[in-house]
């Protein structure tokens, strides 16, 4: 079994299609995966994508609803 990876940080996932060719610094680093990848987010609240191997386990835990990144306050 593998290791995991843990992110304190909470933030909407908006999956999306995955480009290797993507230029955030992260998407490159999966370029050569052998299988599918998708993008768990793409920028928020980071300034790079969030790609995960669409076959790997993930586990979510459901937080307060963050508000939209386009909502006025």
């Amino acid at each position: 079994m593998g290791g995991a990876d843990y992110f304190n940080d909470q933030y909407t996932a908006r999956p999306q299609p995955y480009d290797p060719a993507c230029e955030c610094g992260v998407c490159c680093h999966l370029a050569d995966h052998p299988g599918a990848v998708v993008v768990l987010s793409n920028g928020h609240p980071w300034q790079a994508c969030d790609p995960w191997p669409a076959d790997d386990l993930v586990l979510v835990i459901p937080a307060h609803r963050l508000p939209e990144q386009n909502a006025k306050e």
